[in-house]
């Protein structure tokens, strides 16, 4: 399930989970950024972290991740980011936008304005491994 939560919410899970991107690749266990604007904020045992840019006009393909990789995203600049989960009907997040990304569903991101995007993505890892 997708669910889009106020600016409050998103500075709330950023200082919770102490700040997350779209761009990502699962590399041998830990997240790695994919484009040179990207970068790994934190990595530890429960939580890795990246802040990344999404470039005008990009479009990540559908996609979804492994079972024990669930996302939190949290949108920090302006700009119309499109958002599908499954079956679900797309959202058009904004700043502040926060969206629960589960590991298993289908998912892609669409960055539908003329400006760059920058987001945080904390990838919750499995506490039992």
């Amino acid at each position: 399930m997708i669910r889009k939560f106020g600016f409050g919410a998103g500075i709330l899970v950023g200082a919770v989970v102490t700040l997350a991107g779209v761009a990502l690749l699962q590399m041998g266990g830990t997240v790695q950024a994919q484009a040179p604007t990207s970068r790994v904020l934190l990595d530890n045992d429960r939580v890795n972290v990246v802040r990344a840019v999404t470039k005008p006009g990009e479009v990540e393909k559908p996609h979804q991740h492994k079972p024990d990789e669930n996302y939190v995203t949290v949108q920090l600049t302006p700009g119309d980011l499109e958002v599908t989960v499954g079956d679900q009907p797309t959202i058009h997040g904004s700043q502040g936008s926060v969206y629960w990304l589960p590991s298993t569903m289908t998912h892609m991101v669409n960055n539908r304005t003329a400006s760059p995007i920058e987001v945080i993505v904390v990838r919750l890892k499995d506490p039992k491994k």
